[in-house]
């Protein structure tokens, strides 16, 4: 058979852009692809059981760190149960850390390392014509009992890809009515991968530290497709050093104005970057549809953000929020992160001091709170490990019954999830009148003076007044730090 079973595992509802790649590679190359996710895909086991039934050439599952491993775990067994044959191959950045673990289980034969679109291409290849494995780069497999593992490769060249065959995925269900844009169907594209800054809790390493972005016209192309197949009126752009690169930025939004895309978009923005765009260039990203700006701030405290290698400072925060005002764009402040190793007092307080100060329209200006969660691959997770205020399983089976909720800081405070529970809970409120005002002094002042934790659990309870906040917005999100 050449068919080629691509799974996502049970996560958030995103297009997996990554799987859309290689999917539409092997396609390209005259091999069947069918991608399951189990996200979306109604009657998701007995479908994937039809494909196995069918003798695939191998099945090929991807899977970020922590919950998601079980479902990959699981689905995993399950090709174990109806044909132990066919060969079994985890990828993501996980199984690029820790390239054995997954071999060990016995539930996979080979682990791709890295970008996976021209490796898989190549593991095909091999297996659909009975070849070794040994010549190719970034591969972990075992032969004879015994672990392999190949050299890394090199980050790819995106310009060298085939366009996504969207046709061969069930777009609709991915589509989204984006609050960044009002309510319009909404879509991601991927833009440029890789990023040279140095964020110690960040995973960018897996891209590389050289960005490398798509030609201009191969985005215009999609976005041409995309909306015309599919309506699609926004989109977001994934790419973590877009708006770092300003010449990458100006092309992309001449090319926009000049094919009379008409669009809406949002992107990916540096504080330290964006606040030396000039008022011509804010101009042409009006022009060109950009609606919404996303910015990864972390902290309020400058200690903090020195100590996470965040090369950005209070002076430009501050100056970003001027400019944002002019602007009169969608923020989305995606990261502030609690709970960072060595977080005191002192700055769990500036945090919410410069987050009270950045969203003042709870319409426009959106939040993301999180506690700080010790993710593998990054300088940060080094330091948890060496300071021991962390204990990393040692079997992918132990990581993926690791609950991140229970992965506990070591806090200046006993009460600290409800703490930061109650921010969320604060910030949630859309309405930012004389009542929020009313709260937050009374939390901000009696925290801050009396050192009491017991106004900050007591906002816990007040979800009634802000209106509800569902559970899954409420709890901890442990993709949040790997996107």
């Amino acid at each position: 058979m050449n068919e080629v079973i691509l799974i996502r595992p049970f996560t958030r509802k995103k297009a997996p852009i990554g799987l859309f790649s290689i999917a539409s590679i092997l396609n390209h190359n005259g091999y069947s692809v069918k991608l399951l996710d189990q996200t979306v895909t109604g009657n998701f086991h007995q479908k994937f059981i039809d494909a196995l039934e069918n003798k695939p050439l191998c099945v090929g599952i991807t899977s970020m760190t922590g919950p998601q491993l079980k479902y990959a775990l699981d689905c995993a067994q399950l090709v174990r149960q109806i044909n132990n044959k066919i060969p079994v191959i985890l990828g993501g950045v996980h199984a690029t850390l820790f390239a054995e673990q997954p071999l060990k289980s016995g539930l996979f034969d080979i682990v791709v390392k890295g970008e996976g679109e021209f490796i898989m291409l190549e593991l095909v290849k091999a297996l659909s014509n009975g070849k070794q494995l040994d010549n190719i780069t970034g591969l972990a497999y075992k032969e004879k009992g015994r672990v392999n593992v190949s050299s890394d490769q090199e980050y790819i060249d995106l310009k060298a890809l085939p366009p996504i065959n969207y046709k061969l995925f069930d777009i609709e269900k991915y589509i989204e009515n984006s609050p960044l844009f009002g309510g319009k169907r909404s879509f991601l594209i991927n833009t440029g991968r890789g990023c040279s800054y140095r964020c110690k809790f960040c995973y960018c390493t897996f891209m590389g530290r050289e960005y490398r972005h798509f030609s201009t016209q191969s985005i215009i192309d999609s976005l041409k497709i995309l909306k015309k197949e599919y309506g699609i009126e926004a989109f977001e752009f994934i790419d973590d050093y877009l708006f770092a690169n300003r010449k990458f930025v100006n092309a992309l939004c001449q090319s926009l104005i000049e094919n009379d895309i008409d669009v809406l978009w949002h992107g990916n923005a540096r504080v330290n970057t964006f606040v030396k765009y000039k008022p011509e260039t804010l101009d042409l990203l009006r022009d060109s549809g950009c609606r919404a700006l996303a910015f990864g701030i972390e902290s309020g405290s400058q200690r903090l953000l020195d100590f996470m290698g965040k090369n950005i400072n209070l002076a430009q925060i501050y100056q970003l929020k001027k400019i944002l005002k002019n602007i009169k764009f969608t923020n989305h402040y995606f990261s502030f992160l609690f709970g960072i190793p060595t977080e005191t007092r002192a700055d769990f307080i500036k945090t919410i001091e410069i987050i009270d100060m950045l969203c003042t329209d709870g319409e426009r200006d959106l939040v993301e709170i999180n506690g700080y969660l010790p993710f593998p691959g990054t300088e940060l997770y080094d330091y948890v490990i060496n300071k021991r205020l962390f204990g990393p399983p040692v079997t992918i089976e132990g990581w993926a019954d690791l609950s991140w909720e229970t992965v506990n800081s070591v806090s200046f405070s006993k009460h600290y999830k409800k703490l930061l529970r109650a921010i969320k809970v604060l910030f949630a409120c859309k309405k930012r009148g004389l009542a929020f005002r009313v709260v937050y002094v009374i939390f901000f002042n009696s925290y801050r003076l009396t050192k009491c934790d017991f106004i900050l659990v007591l906002l816990y309870y007040l979800e009634t007044l802000f209106g509800k906040v569902s559970k899954k917005k409420r709890s901890i999100n442990p993709t949040i730090l790997i996107k």
